[in-house]
């Protein structure tokens, strides 16, 4: 507990800091309210019953005469607007203190979520690789929530503890022996309640996170395999499992509101024999019912306060421990190191390397040096020791079996993951490869694109305001990807909605899809990954060649099964087992493999 409210102090900007300081004093003036509100309602009473009781007990003799002459209407009726104007600021003041309250709550959960939004998209990109994008959706969604209510809920329990001792102050001036003979009644009686089901409720809120991340993984994988669904007819499978799931959180849920209003109801029934036994006692030394008329007011009428106020610290310490697991997941998440991006700012260059990257990098030439990779999941090395260098106008071609770490040193040269050994530089510079100026200067197609349900034209343009979207740009791009033909018969061209990761367009529009949006960015590197798989031959031929055409003082890499792909590859690497078997010109390597040169030589003739 000590570490989570540490860290969450340091999560809260200076401002917020400020405003909760605020928010708190202004809870103290809020219960200072009812407790002269209540006050007001026993003096009304005693009013209404004996008014000359009220006037005799008034020190000032002016005031004291000004009542006297007032007839017993009269008394009434000014007593009713103080009254009234007493309620009515307690009331403007509940507004506002209620307002301020939610619009903390409303900001930190803001600041939560954005934080950890941020976090995620700071990590490096083996650790969405490991990490259920389930998870990570019910982390900034729900548990964000969660997170703001447990800070929320210790806000709540100062207010009403501040409200529950200034009460219980006016009891003891009062009745001392009575007061606190109620009041360790009621304090005796939540702590139980508090001990009974402290245990139970923070199984129920761990229980709670892990469920709801169980059915964010059962919608994603719904919806994302809807064809498969209907083709195998396996509704009801999928039907049956987000069922099972729906009821555990259900279940719980059920648990949680039979649970929250319990303590209120005991502590109601508690509170009502210490209030009779109260009154019992004061009867026993006071016959005249007028005298005790103020005391048996204002004493019934703030115990009957103080319930809902023990109630509710009783239903936030509930929030607190349902909660807490939450608000450990999130901080967890943010103050983990998991394998974040490493990235090279400006500083890190001298002033004529700044002014040349800010304009635009030339890449003169790509090497890896002694490259090593493994997964941190396992032991097995995908990548052992790769070396090999590309300079500008290379394009090359990677051919290897599946599973033999293609992709991976693919996704290595995009900088997406990072080696455990070995560096890598551009232009003999092993800091440029780390820097923003160069990932600006990559582009990517791989297999299976992914597209945003939105049109075309945003879909090319992903990542860019609308408004600086250039349109002659998109056009050219679209011709090059041979999409032209396609668009030009959609009735609103690019800007037609392809729908939730492209559903209403076919795998080789997708693909063309995703050549268009890599061009569009003028690439200096451009990085394919079986990204013409779903083309036809002919049309393959044609993007590869308009790829090549349009791209010239660049370097091109081209990972695919397909060996028709590399034709006009001018090098070759063969990758086997995470080790290259050989890299060098494409004639030189064919002269040594038989097999890939009657292959290349077919399709070239």
């Amino acid at each position: 507990m000590e570490n989570i409210t540490k860290y969450t102090l340091k999560l809260l900007s200076l401002r917020q800091k400020i405003f909760l300081l605020f928010i708190l004093f202004l809870a103290i003036i809020v219960s200072l309210s009812e407790l002269v509100s209540l006050g007001s309602i026993a003096l009304f009473v005693t009013i209404i019953a004996d008014s000359n009781y009220v006037i005799d007990k008034i020190p000032s003799k002016n005031l004291n005469n000004f009542l006297s002459s007032l007839s017993q209407k009269d008394l009434i009726l000014y007593f009713s607007i103080f009254l009234s104007i007493v309620f009515l600021f307690k009331s403007i003041l509940l507004i506002v203190f209620n307002w301020l309250l939610a619009k903390i709550e409303i900001g930190i959960e803001r600041t939560i979520a954005s934080k950890l939004y941020s976090k995620y998209l700071s990590n490096n990109y083996e650790y969405f690789l490991i990490t259920s994008s389930s998870k990570l959706i019910n982390s900034i969604k729900d548990e964000s929530n969660r997170y703001s209510i447990f800070i929320y809920s210790f806000v709540s329990i100062f207010k009403d503890v501040a409200l529950l001792l200034i009460l219980v102050s006016g009891l003891l001036l009062i009745n001392f022996t009575g007061t606190i003979s109620i009041f360790a009644a009621i304090l005796f009686f939540s702590l139980l309640i508090f001990l009974i089901i402290k245990n139970f409720i923070k199984r129920i809120g761990k229980e709670q996170t892990i469920f709801r991340t169980k059915i964010y993984d059962i919608l994603n994988q719904t919806f994302q395999s809807t064809k498969t669904i209907k083709l195998l007819g396996i509704e009801d499978f999928f039907q049956n499992k987000f069922f099972s799931s729906l009821k555990l959180i259900l279940r719980n849920t059920l648990k949680i509101r039979v649970i929250n209003p319990m303590p209120r109801i005991l502590l109601e029934f508690v509170a009502i024999i210490g209030m009779s036994l109260l009154v019992i006692y004061l009867t026993q030394f006071e016959e005249d019912l007028v005298v005790l008329l103020p005391t048996l007011s204002f004493s019934a009428l703030t115990i009957m306060r103080m319930i809902p106020a023990f109630s509710a610290i009783n239903q936030n310490i509930t929030h607190v421990l349902s909660n807490m697991y939450a608000a450990k997941i999130i901080i967890n998440d943010l103050e983990s190191k998991f394998n974040q991006k490493v990235e090279i700012n400006e500083k890190d260059f001298n002033n004529n390397q700044q002014k040349t990257f800010n304009s635009e990098i030339d890449i003169e030439s790509l090497e890896l040096k002694d490259i090593s990779f493994k997964y941190i999941t396992s032991e097995k090395i995908i990548l052992n020791k790769i070396n090999l260098k590309l300079y500008k106008n290379d394009v090359l071609g990677i051919i290897g079996k599946t599973g033999s770490g293609k992709s991976t040193l693919g996704d290595i040269i995009l900088g997406l993951i990072q080696p455990q050994t070995g560096e890598i530089f551009v232009n003999n510079n092993p800091n440029l490869f780390h820097s923003k100026f160069f990932k600006k200067q990559i582009g990517y197609v791989p297999q299976d694109i992914q597209l945003l349900d939105n049109s075309i034209k945003n879909n090319i343009a992903i990542g860019i305001e609308e408004e600086k979207i250039e349109d002659k740009l998109i056009n050219h791009c679209i011709k090059s990807s041979k999409l032209d033909k396609f668009i030009h018969n959609l009735p609103n061209g690019i800007n037609t909605i392809i729908g939730e990761r492209g559903v209403r367009i076919s795998g080789g529009q997708k693909q063309r899809l995703g050549i268009a949006r890599t061009l569009y960015r003028s690439p200096k590197l451009i990085l394919l990954d079986e990204a013409t798989s779903a083309l036809d031959s002919k049309t393959e031929e044609e993007v590869i060649n308009n790829i090549e055409q349009e791209n010239k003082n660049k370097i091109i890499i081209m990972i695919a099964h397909r060996l028709s792909t590399l034709k006009n590859c001018n090098k070759l690497l063969i990758i086997e087992n995470g080790k290259i078997v050989d890299f060098d010109e494409t004639e030189n390597i064919l002269k040594n493999n038989e097999y890939l040169r009657e292959y290349f030589k077919k399709k070239t003739n």
